[in-house]
């Protein structure tokens, strides 16, 4: 069970890496479940949405000076906000 979580979990990473692509420069910040269509995202259980929000933070925090998503602030609600270099 543990890898099929890892498993899904990277792919969901991988999909919201793929879909920042599609994010406007706008200076509009962002949320990973942004990146997610609505009944996607809410199907996931917390625990998974915990584990890809950890994963797409790290994509970006580790490489943050090549990246193009900058890291801001997290919400009120302790989510991570982003913004589109």
């Amino acid at each position: 069970m543990k890898n099929e979580n890892n498993s899904m979990v990277q792919q969901l990473v991988d999909q919201a890496i793929a879909e920042v692509e599609n994010v406007s420069q706008d200076d509009k910040p962002f949320m990973v479940r942004d990146l997610f269509l609505g009944y996607e995202w809410n199907r996931l259980s917390n625990y998974i949405r915990a584990q890809v929000g950890f994963g797409f933070f790290h994509q970006y925090a580790d490489n943050e000076s090549i990246s193009q998503v900058e890291i801001l602030k997290k919400t009120a609600r302790n989510q991570q906000l982003y913004r589109k270099k």
